[in-house]
């Protein structure tokens, strides 16, 4: 598994947001054109993975969550740019199922 670059961990941390005390995410749904909240927990020992709450409940009493993974994956794509194909590579994060993920950096071609 390749390392992942600390700009990219820069990248998904300022991704993150203050809600009710509690360090958040937002990552967009794979079919659907909304965003799910996340509590952020942080990043794994080898850092190629994040610490995500799935949120269940949350009120006066706090934010009670279920822990759960998402992986940081280096992707390869391409568009068509003036006719032309040109390759697209992007940081992404994608929760455990790939139902939620975020374009977390592009790289440059």
């Amino acid at each position: 598994m390749q390392q992942v670059p600390a700009a990219v961990h820069q990248a998904i941390e300022e991704l993150t947001f203050e809600s009710q005390g509690v360090k958040m995410i937002a990552l967009g749904n794979y079919a659907l054109d909304f965003k799910a909240r996340f509590v952020f927990l942080g990043f794994t020992k080898n850092g190629n993975k994040v610490i995500l709450g799935d949120i269940h409940t949350s009120g006066p009493d706090g934010v009670k969550y279920k822990k759960r993974f998402g992986a940081i994956e280096l992707r390869h794509n391409s568009q068509i740019v003036a006719g032309q194909v040109v390759p697209y590579i992007y940081w992404q994060l994608t929760t455990d199922g790939s139902r939620y993920s975020e374009t977390v950096l592009e790289v440059a071609n």
